[in-house]
Parts: C-alpha cells; structure tokens; sequence
C-alpha cells in the first residue's frame, strides 16, 4: 500500500477507485478493527495474569478517584487515567467495589514454602464474578483503543499528507503488529495502549492548524497521555519536531532579533506553557516515586548504558521491520567499552539505515523521513537505560516508537517505487508486508494465553534473560511442591519439574540481568529449597554450606542489608534465616533417615541436637519466621521419642 508516482491511462482508474477506499474513514476503521482483532487470537477468553493484573486492579479499586488522580506518594507508578479506565471495567463487568478483592486468596495460597511472596506465572490470578470470568469484555476493551489508536495514527498520517497509502500501511502494520500483543493481551498494559491513543491524538490535533485554541487541545491529549502512562512524555520530542518539520507548519525564521522574538512568542512560548510544563511535571513525580524500582544501569554507569543502548535500540529496529524473533523477556549483555565490536557493528548499522532511509526517500519528503526517525528515538528515550529498571528491553516500550520507523521506512520504499512510475509496485510491496505481519501477529497471539507459555517461550529464544528463567524455575517449582495428584508423582513428574527448576535457576545465576530483581544468595535458597522438597538432603547441605555466613556472623540490625566480604551475596534477616532452616530440616531429615538397629540412639540424638541448634540460628536472626518454630517443635517432639527410647536402653542395660 505504500504508493509510487501515478500511472497513467486506463490503469489509473482502479487505482484511483482503491485511493478513495483507502481514505474513506469508515473502511479505514474497519480494517484496523479487523487487524486488531488478530492480537486477541487464542487469548481473548483467558483469565488475567498474575503479572501485576492483580495489583493493578487492587489500586484502581480500593482508591478514590481523588487519590488516584492526587496522591504522588503511592509508591506505585502515577497514572491515574490507566487507574480509572479499570476501575470503570470493575464497575461494568467484575464484582461490586465493595467486595473483597477475589484475587487476594489466590495469590496469597501460590506462595513458596521459603516465604517469599512469589505466585506461580502459570497459575492465572482467577477473577470469577458468579461464576463468570470477567477478563474477556477487558482485554476486547483493550484491542478496542488499541484500534482507535491506530485509527488516530491513521487520522493524523492524513493531515500529514503523505498519501492515503503510505497513511493507511503505517496505520495497518502498526496496528496488526506482533509487538502490540504485549501491550493488547496483557491486561496491567492498558497504560500503554491509553498512552498511545491520547499521544496520537495531541499529534492530530497539532496539525490541525485551523482549530481554535489548538495548543490547548494538544496540551490536553498530552496530558491524557502521560497520565495513563509516564513514558508517554516520549511524545513531546514528537510534539517539537513536528512544529518544525510538517509540511503545512509555516517558515521559521532565524536572521533577526525581532524574528527571534516572533518565534518565542509563536511556538517556544505554547511549547512552554503546555506540552513541557506537563512533561516536567510528570518526570518529576514518577522519577520521586520510582526510586525504589531503579537498578544499576547496563555495564554499571551512564555511559556503559549508553552503549548498550545502541544494541537494544538496534535490536528494536530489526523487530520492528522483521518481527520473527519476539519474546516476553530479552537477554541484554551490558557494553562496558568503545572497544566491543558491537559498537560499531549496531551504531554504525544504525546510523547507517537511518542515513539510507533519507537517501532513498523523494527530496520533497525527506523531512517526514527525519520526523519518523525522531519520533522512533523520541519516543524510546524515556524507556532508555540511563535511569535503569529491571526489565532492559521489553516489547511495550516500543509501543509508540514503532509508528514512527514504519513511517520513514514507507517513505524510504516509496522513494524507490516512484523511480519505476507503476502504481502495481505499490500493492506487491505494502500488501504482502502487511500480511506478513498479520501473520506473524496471528501465530504469536495464543502465546499470550498464559503467562507460563509467554515464559518458557522466552527462555527458550533468550538464554541470556536471567528473568525468562527465573520466573520459568518458579513456575517448575511450584509445580513440584504443590502438585498433589499421585499419578502425577509416581509417574515422574514431580521429579522432572524439580529437576527443571533446578536447571533454570542455575541458568540464571550465569545471566548478567538477574542481580536486577534477585539477590544471588536468595536464588541459591531456592535450589536448596527444591532439593529439599525431593529429598536430597545431603546435596543441600553441601549446597549451601559454603554459602552461608561464618558461624561468628552477627546482624546488629535485623533491617539493614549485610554483605559478607568474602562472598558476593547479600545477606537479608529473612533469606538468611530460610537459610538455616533448610539446613536444619535437611539435617533433621538425616536423623530420621539413619537405621535404628546400627546407629546408637546416642548418635541420633546429637544429629537432632545439632539440627535444633540450626533452627534456633534461625530463630535468633528472624524472631517473627513462624516455620522455625514450627520446625523447632517437631523436632522437639521426635527428641521427646529419642529420649524415651535412650532411658529404656539404660533400664535395659541396667538389668
């Protein structure tokens, strides 16, 4: 669909007819509906996730609208128009607000035994309302602004005038994008989808240069945008590039004071007053309430992430034209040096692309070219790793810039058609495109089901993603311990899944990623926690022997992180003390284990001994684990039978 210079004779007469389809808005409309449809193939009657879904709705529920919209203290992201969108969806479609949250049970009953708080990815929060699932009508909702966001991408493309081809490919493949299920299918990510619908909305209205006040309609959908989502202040680069490189923007002038000043006024002064006003105020109520979720950058400083970012933004780029290598969670390796080759390989690559998409594209819209390439940077730089979180790379982040390099690459193809004069290249070109992508879109949609599937799917393709495997060994692990189901047992499975965990936690201790959401020494207490679950006291023992603190280890304050300096992890009360019971219930296990008839009663009663002395270790650096004492008085019990058992040994050898 991306249109080359006009034919001539009778073959413009279809052409011209399929030109006054692809403007009609209603058609227009329709397909995008149609594309967006597909991001919802084999997911749309899923319950939600138990990534963030829960905690999402638990805010926007149990919240006033005033404190969504007022309290900057939430220590939880400011986006109080995401807040009430699902809000208005718990009102129309889930329980009443004043019932308890269904979620809250399911969550709390997926805990591991280690205490930690983890709930099971493939365990699907279950949100039922008398008996109902009330996730579909929300996800369809969700497709739903994802199709009018298109459709305003489509609207704006138009007052562009870049062509009803180049307007309505952009809009489709943008649309039907296999990148947009992350943002369509999981639920939490509504932000994202509100964010893009609004942020195209302020660009459409701002070249509508004929409608009042327009610098106050374009503040207002600016506005609207960055409080569904923060990142989207990644559209006010879009918002100044597009003052000055819009076809119909007027002439900016530069020579004189007296032109200095006119433009101030014109154009710095609105800027001013709106768009950056609100882009100020969002960074800094986010970047306050965010500094608890902020982690080292890539390579350990600024410019470390600055050069890591060339590959990811380099990685996006390729997604984005050729979108076969997708994954919920991405192995980023941090470039600590201007020496790495992959410097050069991906910024030279990518300055390079940049620079052939300008070469390529007609002279009289080169300016769009660069306005795409802007709006693709633009847009990703608040998703940048100069103020680092968790997740380096992630498909959602790319939600707005994805338009913009769509955009310049059409325009780069059409610069090339038009040398051959046949509008027919045209249709061979976007067409096909376009399927490929509706396509590609259609085979990933099912992944987006359960979380599991998006899991293991992502520790398959990124074997350097320390979280695909972490999350993928909890999901194994979860399995192994709370998987009652005998036939399940016998048959090996609770064996393999332990043994999976195990495997996957192991491969991500080995990525560079995985210090961003687990501590090392944490992760470590998990193994141990699954060979517990299957029996190998030994391994645990030895497992974690090395890794707990020297016996003369004290904590003066139960809530301050230690580090040990002989060793790389951190020390938590918590971590530390599931530490010692693991031990101690292995060390127990062991007693229990050792053959009455030739190991003397005394042995066993020292084995014991020393395991209670373990459990009290854990006791004294966590005084509120509840499963120490637990422990503690089984153990106490079975003491009570060796002791029975010791004295009538000493009446029997006394006659």
């Amino acid at each position: 669909m991306v249109e080359a210079a006009t034919g001539t004779g009778a073959s413009s007469v279809p052409m011209s007819r399929l030109q006054n389809w692809m403007q009609h808005p209603g058609v227009v409309l329709a397909l995008l509906l149609l594309l967006a449809a597909i991001l919802l193939r084999g997911n749309a009657d899923k319950p939600f996730y138990n990534f963030d879904d829960e905690e999402h709705f638990r805010i926007a529920t149990e919240r006033s609208p005033g404190q969504l919209f007022f309290n900057f203290d939430t220590k939880k992201t400011y986006m109080p128009i995401s807040f009430m969108s699902l809000r208005l969806d718990r009102i129309l479609f889930g329980p009443p607000l004043t019932e308890a949250d269904p979620t809250r049970a399911v969550s709390e009953s997926t805990e591991t035994d280690a205490g930690d708080g983890i709930h099971a990815a493939d365990q699907p929060a279950e949100y039922y309302f008398n008996g109902r699932n009330w996730a579909p009508p929300v996800r369809i909702e969700s497709a739903l602004y994802h199709a009018l966001a298109g459709f305003m991408l489509w609207a704006f493309l138009r007052q562009l005038k870049v062509g009803p081809g180049v307007a309505l490919f952009v809009a489709s493949a943008w649309t039907a994008h296999p990148m947009a299920c992350e943002s369509v299918c999981w639920i939490s990510e509504r932000k994202n989808v509100l964010a893009g619908l609004f942020g195209f909305a302020a660009l459409w209205a701002q070249t509508r240069r004929t409608i009042p006040l327009r610098w106050i309609v374009v503040s207002f959908f600016y506005l609207l945008s960055t409080l569904s989502k923060p990142t989207g202040v990644g559209v006010f680069p879009i918002i100044v590039a597009l003052e000055f490189l819009d076809p119909s923007s007027p002439t900016y002038i530069w020579t004189t004071p007296r032109k200095w000043a006119r433009l101030a006024t014109g154009l710095i002064g609105p800027l001013l007053a709106g768009p950056l006003l609100i882009t100020l105020a969002i960074v800094k109520i986010n970047m306050n309430i965010h500094q608890v979720y902020f982690v080292a950058p890539p390579g350990g400083t600024v410019f470390t992430a600055l050069l890591t970012d060339l590959e990811i933004f380099s990685r996006y780029m390729f997604n984005i034209i050729l979108p076969v290598n997708l994954s919920f969670f991405y192995g980023i390796e941090p470039i600590h040096s201007l020496g790495d080759a992959r410097v050069w390989l991906f910024g030279g690559g990518m300055v390079a692309y940049c620079a052939l998409l300008i070469w390529v594209t007609k002279q009289e819209l080169r300016a769009l070219t660069v306005l795409g390439l802007l709006w693709f940077f633009g847009a990703l730089g608040p998703n940048s790793n100069i103020a680092a979180i968790p997740y380096w790379m992630q498909d959602r982040y790319a939600y707005i810039s994805t338009a913009g390099l769509l955009l310049a690459v059409a325009l780069g193809v059409q610069g090339q058609f038009a040398l051959f004069q046949r509008q027919s290249f045209a249709i061979v070109a976007g067409a096909p495109y376009i399927a490929l992508i509706a396509v590609l879109a259609f085979i990933r949609a099912p992944l987006f089901a359960e979380a599991s599937f998006l899991v293991d799917d992502a520790a398959a393709r990124q074997p350097r993603s320390g979280m695909a495997h972490y999350i993928s060994g909890i999901n194994h692990a979860n399995r192994a311990f709370y998987n009652t189901d005998p036939q399940y047992i016998r048959s090996g499975g609770q064996l393999e899944d332990a043994r999976r965990a195990l495997l996957e936690n192991f491969n991500a201790m080995e990525c560079p990623d995985i210090t961003n959401f687990c501590n090392m020494y944490r992760l470590r207490v998990k193994c141990a926690q699954i060979m517990l679950k299957v029996g190998a006291y030994n391994d645990v023992r030895a497992y974690l022997k090395g890794w707990l603190p020297p016996p003369n280890y004290q904590m003066s304050d139960p809530t301050k992180v230690y580090k040990a300096s002989e060793q790389t992890s951190m020390y938590r009360p918590q971590t530390l003390a599931y530490a010692w019971i693991i031990m101690a219930e292995a060390r127990w296990r062991l007693a229990l284990a050792l053959d009455r008839k030739t190991v003397p009663v005394a042995a066993r009663i020292a084995e014991t001994n020393a395991a209670i002395a373990e459990v009290d270790r854990s006791i004294s650096i966590s005084i509120w684990d509840y499963q120490g004492y637990v422990l503690k008085a089984r153990m106490l019990l079975f003491m009570s039978v060796l002791d029975e058992e010791n004295k009538d040994l000493a009446t029997a050898n006394k006659h």
